[in-house]
């Protein structure tokens, strides 16, 4: 029996990775007019691990709220292609990309004793995400303290019901990723999420992201201002500045072959502690074409 060449070309499709963030040319207009982000394109793919790096005011946040369509009411955003998990996202409404991150994207933010109520136990906020997903209440507990295993939390049938001010930051972070996998999401949005940490928990939370890449097979989008933290975690790296990306490429392209000057900058800025005494680096002006 002979093959066609449309059954050849369907069967490299299927075998390419499935894309979980698929975005062209999108900009982001805030409800005062600033244009905060300008004609930019990425992709992740199911497994991958991309990173976002910029200073302060790049862009990068922007990014991430908008793939989690979490940006303010009235922000305008368009692109010629907008994908999450498969789902063309440009005209969605609130209501649908409400059930859109039910199930296919989480998002972990900087602070996690800012994403959590004060008020109520970590069990109950964990609880509450995975009754979005289970039929019963049983199951659904059941569940909550399975994600709180493995996002590793030590011993959480101890800490169910206690507050987050009782858990340590990194204890936290461990419940605010937890919530974020409870609908068993094809993308994760880390957005600074090892910023308040110190660097021994910092490790732990980088190395926990990673495992749950590889565990679940999550598409992943690092967003940070540390070039150092997203090249030691990422496949590939984006790198913005005033809202556009300057490069953008794999790991070695972007730090090793041909490095902008201002991803140079950059890394320049990163302090080591085994280098001799220096001033401060300040990275220059630099026009994005």
């Amino acid at each position: 029996m002979s093959v066609t060449k449309q059954e050849i070309a369907s069967d490299k499709v299927s075998d390419a990775p499935e894309l979980v963030l698929d975005i062209a040319d999108l900009s982001v207009s805030y409800p005062n007019g600033f244009l905060a982000v300008e004609d930019i394109s990425l992709q992740v793919a199911a497994g991958e691990i991309v990173g976002v790096v910029g200073e302060s005011g790049s862009g990068k946040t922007t990014v991430g709220l908008a793939a989690a369509g979490l940006l303010p009411v009235g922000t305008s955003v368009d692109a010629s292609r907008f994908r999450v998990a498969g789902t063309e996202v440009s005209t969605l409404k609130p209501k649908g990309w409400r059930a859109l991150r039910k199930t296919q994207v989480g998002m972990v933010f900087q602070e996690p004793l800012a994403a959590l109520d004060p008020t109520m136990t970590i069990g109950k906020q964990v609880l509450e995400a995975a009754r979005q997903v289970a039929s019963t209440r049983p199951e659904a507990q059941k569940e909550a303290l399975e994600l709180l295993d493995l996002v590793r939390l030590p011993e959480p049938k101890q800490r169910f019901n206690m507050y987050p001010h009782e858990l340590s930051g990194g204890q936290r972070q461990r419940v605010v990723i937890a919530m974020a996998l409870a609908g068993k999401p094809k993308l994760l949005i880390a957005d600074e999420p090892t910023t308040a940490l110190d660097v021994t928990i910092q490790a732990q939370i980088l190395d926990l992201l990673r495992s749950m890449r590889d565990t679940l097979g999550l598409g992943v989008l690092l967003v940070s201002h540390d070039i150092s933290v997203v090249s030691n975690m990422a496949e590939r790296l984006v790198v913005m500045l005033n809202g556009r990306v300057v490069q953008s490429g794999t790991l070695q392209q972007v730090l090793y072959d041909e490095p902008e000057p201002y991803t140079l900058a950059l890394r320049a800025a990163i302090p080591n502690v085994d280098a001799p005494p220096r001033s401060l680096f300040e990275i220059p002006s630099y026009e994005v074409n």
